[in-house]
């Protein structure tokens, strides 16, 4: 049986600093959108650079395809108050220190911030149904599989690599919607 994804070294560190780094880039954020814009980011740098920022794997939820482990160290800042990286208001990421960016590469930074500059006018669900690509899809119909926990099934790796032209034209199609809506 295939592993749904090579085994990468997640780099707990790293992921800290685009958490802090795409909070404070986008003000107080609601910790979706952070991982939503993690996931665009992996996908943009494993398609121009062959790798991902922080080698997260990823799992497929109801709305759409979220980097596991990066979501579990957000989860886990709710219980851990002496986290001195960031913290949970509501569901909201208030980042309590500026990034190292030390901790990132030039590309890293850089396509950081073209996702910013791009999804951060996107509203949740419209993100959302932007991340339901077909690695989500295949991930979805294929749940009883890879379920590493209830309600929550693993994005097999190939599938993202397979799914890259899926975030341009998605985000394409809304663009261009709107655009002929508003002449």
């Amino acid at each position: 049986m295939t592993q749904p994804n090579p085994r990468f070294r997640f780099d707990k560190e790293k992921a800290i600093e685009v958490i802090i780094f795409l909070t404070k880039a986008l003000g107080e954020a609601h910790y979706r959108k952070v991982l939503k814009l993690m996931y665009f980011a992996d996908k943009t740098h494993l398609e121009q650079l062959g790798r991902t920022i922080d080698d997260d794997s990823y799992i497929a939820l109801q709305s759409g395809v979220y980097p596991e482990n990066a979501l579990k160290l957000i989860k886990d800042s709710i219980l851990d108050v002496n986290n001195p990286s960031f913290h949970m208001e509501y569901n909201h990421i208030i980042a309590d220190r500026e990034c190292n960016e030390d901790e990132l590469s030039e590309s890293d930074i850089q396509i950081l911030n073209n996702m910013v500059k791009v999804y951060a006018g996107f509203p949740l669900w419209q993100l959302s149904q932007f991340s339901q690509d077909d690695a989500w899809r295949n991930a979805w119909q294929n749940k009883w599989r890879h379920q590493p926990s209830p309600g929550a099934y693993q994005v097999n790796f190939l599938d993202i690599i397979e799914s890259v032209d899926d975030l341009d034209g998605s985000l394409m199609k809304h663009l261009m919607g709107d655009s002929e809506d508003g002449d």
